[in-house]
């Protein structure tokens, strides 16, 4: 990565070495006055060197530039949260100035945001999605509910066996055929004599 520029990575490598090597050598082992034939050109010493260290600038420079753009990069990545947080906070405040619905958004950069318009057969078949929904979970309606409800009044006899209480005849005969409602769902069965606070075989203790 960029971000990983290390000592190592910006050493000399490759002709930007072997350039720094051959100036080296030159000034090291060509006397002074010594003239070198070049490209059919004739160099002495000090031209040369001048010659070959206009060359290595070009790996400097770069290797220069390149140390700076790594640390501008470090010094982007580390302010990057607050660049994002600040962003996020001026982008909610004009949304919340101009509606999250309002086409100038774009202007800003921003998509507004487009409600989802479903086509005749969408609704019919989320309708019937639902339906089916209510019908496996059992849910029923307002007016489902308000159906359900006890008519009469029940007939309660405390015995041994604990109390029993027998539904009206007027509810019994309110309770659908077959024990099931019009809408899918089951319908509570209605007994000829709910026993409550216990079982008939159970202590009237």
């Amino acid at each position: 990565m960029a971000n990983g520029l290390t000592a190592a990575n910006t050493a000399p490598t490759g002709i930007w070495k072997k350039l720094q090597q051959l100036i080296a050598g030159i000034q090291k082992d060509i006397p002074t006055g010594t003239n070198l034939m070049v490209n059919g050109k004739s160099y002495g010493q000090a031209q040369l060197i001048v010659l070959l260290q206009g060359l290595l600038e070009l790996f400097v420079t770069a290797n220069t530039a390149k140390i700076a753009y790594v640390t501008e990069l470090k010094t982007r990545d580390g302010q990057e949260p607050t660049v994002r947080a600040t962003y996020a906070a001026v982008k909610g405040s004009i949304v919340g100035m101009l509606g999250h619905q309002n086409p100038l958004l774009g202007d800003f950069g921003i998509a507004p945001h487009v409600p989802k318009v479903l086509t005749t057969e969408q609704k019919q078949l989320r309708a019937a999605k639902a339906q089916l929904t209510r019908e496996k979970r059992h849910t029923m309606g307002r007016l489902q509910k308000a159906a359900l409800k006890v008519v009469g009044t029940p007939t309660v006899l405390v015995g041994p066996g604990g109390v029993v209480v027998t539904p009206s005849v007027i509810d019994q005969a309110a309770a659908p055929a077959g024990g099931t409602s019009g809408s899918g769902g089951s319908a509570p069965a209605t007994p000829a004599a709910a026993t409550a606070g216990g079982s008939s075989s159970g202590s009237g203790k």
